[in-house]
């Protein structure tokens, strides 16, 4: 049946003993290295169709995490996937699913990522690449293959909002993987609140939005 198979080779190219991942159907297997000597292999368990999307740690030929999934409704070829590594080792996953193309980026060697940024697909979609791109906070150029062409585009990282009291007062705090953005600014019930350096800010009550300078924004609700 069919498996997606990791083996770390020798400095000979022997293969070394492999791990079978299964089931999955013909997706592709992507892998990308940091200089950390972390490997990561992303792979779409599922069979006929992929009923999910898992970024799997390698080190020293073996799993070194369990892993990261990525949940949904996939139909016929999705998802389709690309890894990338940018130089100070933030790695973002790109891939396909319900006719848009998502980004999630980790910067904790892929043992969790931040939000999950959302686009259209520019059109049919065959193949994927990307690459990360360092500068400022960093984003992923995307190439898409429709088949006809190739379309490229930049995605950023998504914020994330921890809403949590702080005594009586209730706080929000805008993430980037669990990171906090300072200079980070909160827009809640018409007043605009500038975050400290740990990315946190005391909010009041109502539905907001978080937003700093070269993110996705996220909206939240202050019960």
């Amino acid at each position: 049946d069919a498996a997606t198979v990791y083996e770390a080779l020798g400095s000979d190219l022997t293969p070394a003993a492999p791990t079978v991942l299964k089931p999955v159907a013909q997706h592709e297997a992507p892998l990308v290295a940091d200089h950390a000597g972390n490997t990561f292999l992303a792979w779409a368990p599922g069979y006929p169709t992929a009923t999910t999307l898992s970024v799997v740690p390698f080190r020293g030929g073996a799993p070194s995490a369990d892993g990261v999934s990525f949940r949904g409704a996939f139909s016929g070829p999705e998802p389709h996937m690309a890894l990338a590594v940018d130089t100070t080792d933030r790695l973002w996953l790109v891939w396909t699913q319900g006719g848009k193309l998502h980004a999630a980026r980790s910067r904790s060697h892929g043992l969790h990522f931040g939000a999950t940024v959302t686009v259209g697909e520019p059109g049919s979609v065959y193949q994927l690449a990307a690459a990360g791109i360092a500068t400022g906070v960093g984003s992923v150029d995307v190439v898409v293959n429709t088949g006809s062409s190739l379309v490229g585009q930049t995605l950023h990282p998504g914020l994330s909002v921890r809403v949590y009291k702080k005594g009586k007062a209730i706080w929000a705090q805008a993430l980037d993987d669990g990171f906090g953005i300072g200079g980070a600014r909160f827009k809640v019930g018409g007043k605009t609140i500038s975050a400290n350096a740990t990315g946190a800010a005391r909010v009041p009550r109502g539905r907001g939005s978080a937003s700093a300078a070269g993110y996705v924004s996220a909206t939240f609700r202050v019960p």
